[in-house]
This record gives structure tokens, sequence and C-alpha cells, in this order.
């Protein structure tokens, strides 16, 4: 499973790829000069094949940049929780300090809270 610094990568990935099919679309009937044969048919065919293009390339664009919305979001989630999972490690180690601590001095009449929690993996696509 990808990791935050993976879905970092791919969200620029998408971004890049959204970038030059807009580039690639930009001034597209422009560049169709007097050396581009017109009339009859070959006109119409040649109009609805870059209609066509011009549709296929935007949505391009669009489910790349949704795509890199999603990357964005899921990497901060497997950062979100990389830092409950160091939170809950520090809490653990002064929870063991503690049981450890009343264990070898009884006197001092420590109380042992208890164990603390581990936070809830959110998504099963999250790898820390």
């Amino acid at each position: 499973m990808p990791t935050a610094h993976e879905f970092d990568q791919a969200a620029r990935a998408f971004e890049r790829a959204a970038d030059t099919a807009e580039a690639l679309l930009r001034g597209t009937r422009d560049r169709l000069g007097p050396e581009v044969l017109r009339g009859g048919s070959l006109t119409l065919i040649t109009t609805l094949t870059i209609d066509t293009a011009e549709r296929m390339g935007a949505q391009l664009t669009i489910d790349c940049r949704a795509h890199a919305t999603t990357c964005r979001e899921r990497a901060k989630a497997c950062r979100l929780y990389a830092a409950q999972l160091a939170d809950h490690r520090r809490a653990e180690q002064d929870w063991s300090r503690t049981v450890n601590l009343a264990a070898n001095a009884p006197e001092l009449g420590l109380t042992i809270p208890p164990r603390p929690r581990p936070p809830r993996r959110p998504h099963s696509w999250i790898e820390i």
C-alpha cells in the first residue's frame, strides 16, 4: 500500500499529466492552417475528430485533477495516522515506566492508569 510520500508523488504526477493535457489542447483548432484539406465530408470528419479529442482531453484533465486531490487527501490521512501512532507510542512508554516504577517501588503507592489504547486505523489503504 502506498505511503504518504508515495501518495504525494502520485498527486504531483496526476497534476503534471493534467497540465500536459491542457497544454496539448490549447489552440488545437488554430493549428489547422491552410494546408489542412477542407471541404465535403473531410471537414465534418476533421471537426468531429477534433471535438472528440478536445472533450476526451478535457475529461482527462478533470479526472487527473480529481485523482490528484484524492492522493493528497490520502497522504494527509496517512500523516495524521502516523502522528497518532507516535503519540500512542509515547503514551505507551510513559505507561510502561509508571507500571515499572509501581512494581519496583510499591512504597510510593502509585496507581497504575489504564493502558493507552492504540489509534484505530481509519482506512485499510493507510500504510506508515
